[in-house]
C-alpha cells in the first residue's frame, strides 16, 4: 500500500461518520421513545425505507443533493453535519492516540456528548438513557483496562505476539494517565491499587460534578435534573481536578452565551436556555486539553 497512514486515517473517518449516522438515529428517535432498530431507516416525509446506498454517511447526502430520491423533500442538513463532525472527531482522536483504550474512552464520551448536545438544543431534554449509558461504558472500560494489563503481565506475555500487542496497547493507553492530573478512568497498569485509585478518582469526580450542579439547581432553579445527572456522568470520566476545570469552562461559556442572547434580544431574563451543550463543551475541552490548560495555569501562577 502506497500510504498506509492515509488509508488508516480515511478508514477511521468513515468509522466515525458511521457512528455519527447512528447518533442521528438516537437524536431523532430516543426523545420520542421510539425503537432505535425498528422500523429501519426511512424518509421521515414519505416513509420509504432507505437502501444501503442511500445511507452511506455524508456521501449519500451529496449524491442525492440533499433530497429524498422518492418524494423529493429536502433532507435535514443535520444528518451530514453530525456525520461529518463525528468523523472528524474520530480522525483527530485516532491521529492523537492511535488504537488505544484512551481512543475508545474519548470516542465514547465525545459521541455521547454530541448526541446529548443536539437533543438538548432540539428538545430541551437530556435523556437518562444516554447518561446511564455513559456511566456503564465508564465501568466497562475500567474493567477492560484491568483485563488487558493483567494479560499483558501474565501468561500471555510469554505465549504469543498478541501479548506483546496487548502490552503495547496498555502502555500507550496509560502513558498519559499516570500524572497528578490523571483523568481517573484508566489507572496505572501495575497493580490492583492502581485500579482502585482510578475508580476512586472517577467516583470522586462524578460526585463533585453532581453535587456542584445539584446545589446550583436547588439555589437558582435554573437547571434541570438532566443537567445535574449529566455533570455527574462527565465527572466519572474526568476525575476531580479536570471536573473542576470543566465546571469553570461551562460557567464561562454559559454566561457568555446567555449575555449575548440577551444583548441580541434572542432571550429574556426568564428564558430557559439549554445548559447541556455548555456542560458537554466544557467536558470535551477539559478531557482533551485539560491537563495542558492546568499546567499552563500553574506555570503562569508559579513561574
Amino acid at each position: 500500500m502506497a500510504n498506509p497512514d492515509l488509508f488508516w486515517l480515511c478508514l477511521i473517518f468513515m468509522v466515525g461518520a458511521s457512528v455519527g449516522s447512528f447518533l442521528n438515529v438516537v437524536i431523532l428517535r430516543l426523545p420520542r421513545g421510539e425503537s432505535l432498530a425498528n422500523p429501519p431507516s426511512h424518509c421521515p416525509a414519505c416513509g420509504k425505507t432507505l437502501s444501503f446506498f442511500e445511507m452511506i454517511p455524508v456521501l449519500s447526502y451529496v449524491l442525492l443533493r440533499g433530497k429524498c430520491r422518492y418524494c423529493g423533500r429536502r433532507i435535514s442538513p443535520m444528518y451530514p453535519l453530525v456525520e461529518s463532525f463525528t468523523g472528524l472527531v474520530f480522525l483527530y482522536l485516532g491521529y492523537r492516540y492511535g488504537l488505544t483504550l484512551t481512543f475508545f474512552r474519548q470516542a465514547v464520551l465525545l459521541s455521547l456528548l454530541l448526541a446529548i448536545t443536539v437533543i438538548d438544543i432540539r428538545e430541551m431534554l437530556i435523556p437518562d438513557e444516554l447518561v446511564l449509558s455513559g456511566a456503564v461504558f465508564w465501568v466497562s472500560l475500567l474493567v477492560l483496562s484491568k483485563v488487558l494489563t493483567t494479560w499483558a503481565q501474565g501468561p500471555l506475555k510469554a505465549l504469543s505476539m498478541f501479548a506483546i500487542f496487548t502490552k503495547a496497547t496498555a502502555e500507550a493507553t496509560f502513558h498519559t494517565t499516570t500524572n497528578q492530573f490523571d483523568a481517573g478512568l484508566l489507572g496505572p497498569p501495575t497493580c490492583s491499587e492502581g485500579l482502585m485509585t482510578s475508580l476512586a478518582q472517577g467516583l470522586l469526580g462524578g460526585a463533585l460534578g453532581f453535587l456542584i450542579f445539584l446545589v446550583i439547581s436547588l439555589v437558582t432553579r435554573g437547571m434541570g435534573g438532566g443537567d445535574v445527572k449529566l455533570a455527574g456522568m462527565c465527572g466519572l470520566y474526568l476525575g476531580p481536578a479536570l471536573t473542576i476545570l470543566a465546571v469553570f469552562i461551562t460557567f464561562v461559556l454559559g454566561g457568555v452565551a446567555a449575555g449575548l442572547l440577551l444583548l441580541l434580544g434572542k432571550a429574556k431574563t426568564e428564558s430557559h436556555i439549554p445548559y447541556g451543550p455548555f456542560i458537554a463543551l466544557g467536558t470535551a475541552v477539559s478531557s482533551l486539553w485539560g491537563e495542558q490548560i492546568i499546567r499552563w495555569y500553574l506555570g503562569a501562577l508559579l513561574p
